[in-house]
């Protein structure tokens, strides 16, 4: 990919994963830092790692992987260590990553970067080079297609206005991407977060426009959580309760009179 960056297929094509999950090592000594990661018993996966470990005579830590991925360890770092009873030897190795550990390696450092939003701990990361651009690994905030899923969608808007921010940013690396070509793998960092934040201003005002049309043809002035009964809408309704539009009683949506 670059000079400091290996990619590897995660062989998961699939809805949601476009591709399959884009597998990246960092560095060119023997330590090696893995962001992302595959799910388990994927043989094909695991065969392109031990290919690459065993040509590139390295070792790798384990960077990014969500709570999804590493089902088989634990499902919560902080909440469920039960899961490593299977693996023991694993807990030694397992720590939370932050914004603002640091990791330094010869011509290059690597930094977390919080992005609550898809998950409340999903990070990105950082990558700085010597003279080169600079990169983020987006991991499953900013995807190869025009939306990605969200857990919190007001945390998401925050977490997609945060990386607009970081103008130093050249690139962007897809975990997720249409294609295997260059030009799906590594895009333009402003274009593509502003086609994201263009694309969520677009559905919001269309979101909030049906809102407003449905409450005023209704009698009680609600919007009944029926009529938009889907788990995706009812986390973006969640930004307008945030900026008083609308509010929650029960199981019922009304409008915020100012």
């Amino acid at each position: 990919m670059t000079q400091n960056v290996w990619l590897i297929p995660g062989e998961n094509p699939g809805d949601g994963f476009l591709c399959g999950t884009n597998v990246y090592i960092v560095g060119q000594g023997q330590k090696r830092f893995l962001i992302d990661a595959c799910h388990r018993n994927n043989l094909k996966f695991l065969d392109n790692i031990r290919v690459f470990l065993r040509d590139q005579n390295c070792q790798i830590e384990l960077g990014h992987a969500s709570p999804i991925v590493l089902k088989y360890v634990c499902d919560n770092l902080e909440t469920d260590q039960l899961r490593l009873f299977e693996h023991p030897d694993l807990a030694q190795y397992l720590f939370n990553i932050r914004e603002g550990d640091v990791f330094l390696m010869d011509d290059w450092i690597l930094k977390p970067i919080e992005t609550p939003g898809h998950i409340k701990d999903h990070l990105c990361f950082l990558l700085e080079q010597k003279e080169q651009e600079t990169i983020l690994f987006t991991g499953d905030h900013i995807i190869g297609s025009d939306s990605t899923f969200f857990m919190d969608y007001p945390e998401y808007l925050r977490s997609l206005e945060k990386i607009k921010r970081m103008t130093n940013v050249k690139k962007f690396l897809m975990a997720h991407s249409m294609s295997f070509e260059m030009k799906d793998l590594l895009v333009d960092a402003q274009q593509k977060v502003q086609q994201y934040l263009d694309i969520r201003k677009r559905k919001d005002d269309k979101l909030e426009s049906y809102i407003n049309v449905f409450i005023y043809q209704s009698l009680q002035n609600t919007l009944v959580t029926g009529k938009l009964h889907t788990r995706i809408t009812e986390r973006r309704l969640k930004k307008f309760v945030e900026e008083y539009k609308i509010r929650l009683e029960g199981d019922r949506y009304f409008v915020v009179k100012l």
